[in-house]
């Protein structure tokens, strides 16, 4: 396992120094060193648990050291990072290989004096934590001292976006949905109502050992809550379902694709929408789907042919420039904007740590796109607008702005999704119809 501990710090070093996502960072390592089993689900957790806690563990790390995070060596911060983590969060690993391994990993990436300070760091969270049911409460700050801080820490979110959700929601359901982001996260799929239904699928999928829950949400939908592998899924390969959370479908629902209707998915990638769409339109009529990074429409081609759908043409475009022969030619238009990715932080933790000023930058790009795109809607057709964050900013605040700057256009219906109702991530939608 130390050798899975030092591709884990090298992972770490790797992402910190390149901002690259955790995943596409794990999926490589995973593939190049052909981690199976034990050592695969170690790596993973380990890698994804030290991102997801960074900032509770460098309060840690504080409080134990006595330091700022910022003057401590950058391999220090990792190792602690990595040894405090197995000792607070990994009840599978013993104290003593905690604190034994990252120190002897410790011995070959850092100078005597350093390892003999993780050794003691190490060492003395174990003897404060010795015994405690939930070992990171030893070290929380006082809430009646500072809510932010205390929900910051906590919840291992950066201050800042705890300001901007309770600003928002308040101060309980704000840390409803920070607590949210640590549940355990389930495989949501979409029946394709093509080829099957969803009993005989749901049928198919507890004979192959799968444990299920039917959606409430939506009738196409089926959450998965063992299901390793999504290519291995039984009914892959034969295009019997692809993967859409339920919020995202019931975005869709909502603004009600129909046959023989010309639909415009403006940012479409990885194609969850255009595949909703074109199945409720019975795979009649047509679907044109673009995106900016023309390399990532090969994930729509190759689900759509999967699906056994044609009614799905591709394009690499921005949405946000204007195209003069798209003008009021589409029945409906899926506006589904780059965002913050607030709502779902639970399965990506890297999205925790957005700069602030990106994060205020997008609804700039936002009203860009939707402005642009609303063009695109005949008389008597429909614009969808969707997110996957939780900030009123790049939601409700952008379409009550568009509302009030065009009243061709009458909002129809609007739902934000908040992670801990039900099995769904942070989503919200808003349909308006163009009346004139």
């Amino acid at each position: 396992m130390n050798n899975v501990r030092k591709l884990v710090f090298s992972s770490l070093r790797s992402c910190a120094e390149s901002d690259r996502y955790t995943n596409l960072e794990a999926d490589s390592v995973i593939k190049r060193e052909g981690l199976t089993g034990n050592d695969k689900d170690f790596y993973t957790a380990l890698l994804y648990g030290v991102t997801e806690r960074r900032v509770t563990l460098e309060y840690i790390i504080e409080v134990l050291t006595g330091k700022s995070i910022g003057k401590l060596q950058i391999n220090v911060q990792l190792l602690l990072k990595i040894g405090l983590y197995q000792i607070i969060y990994m009840d599978s690993v013993p104290d003593y290989a905690a604190v034994g391994e990252t120190v002897k990993l410790a011995k070959k990436l850092v100078n005597r004096g350093a390892v003999g300070m993780i050794n003691a760091v190490l060492r003395e969270c174990v003897r404060r934590t010795d015994g405690k049911s939930c070992r990171q409460n030893e070290f929380l700050p006082e809430k009646k001292d500072s809510v932010v801080r205390y929900l910051s820490v906590k919840y291992s979110v950066p201050q800042y976006l705890c300001k901007r959700l309770i600003c928002d929601y308040g101060e309980e359901t704000s840390e409803r949905i920070f607590s949210s982001f640590f549940e355990k996260k389930y495989l949501s799929l979409k029946v394709n109502l093509l080829r099957t239904t969803r009993e005989d699928f749901a049928k198919r999928l507890l004979e192959n050992g799968y444990k299920i829950i039917s959606s409430d949400i939506c009738d196409a939908g089926i959450t998965v809550e063992n299901s390793g592998s999504v290519t291995a899924i039984s009914g892959y390969d034969e295009g019997l379902f692809f993967i859409q959370d339920d919020s995202s479908y019931a975005a869709v629902t909502a603004l009600g694709p129909e046959e023989n209707e010309l639909l415009l998915d403006a940012c479409a990638c990885p194609g969850g929408k255009s595949f909703a769409s074109a199945i409720m339109m019975k795979n009649k009529g047509k679907i044109i789907s673009c995106d900016l990074r023309g390399s990532k429409l090969s994930l729509v081609k190759s689900g759509a042919e999967r699906l056994g759908i044609d009614i799905i043409e591709t394009l690499e475009c921005d949405s946000g420039q204007n195209n003069t022969e798209f003008w009021e030619k589409f029945d409906k238009v899926i506006c589904d904007v780059p965002c913050s990715g607030v709502g779902i932080i639970g399965k990506k933790p890297d999205l925790r740590y957005k700069k602030p000023q990106d994060i205020e930058s997008l609804p700039d790009v936002q009203r860009k796109i939707l402005a642009n795109c609303s063009r695109y809607v005949k008389k008597g057709g429909k614009l969808m607008y969707s997110t996957c964050t939780l900030l009123k900013s790049e939601n409700e605040e952008v379409v009550a702005e568009f509302i009030a700057g065009n009243p061709e256009f009458r909002l129809e219906s609007e739902r934000t999704f908040l992670p801990f109702e039900g099995q769904t991530d942070g989503f919200y939608y808003a349909v308006m119809k163009k009346e004139f």
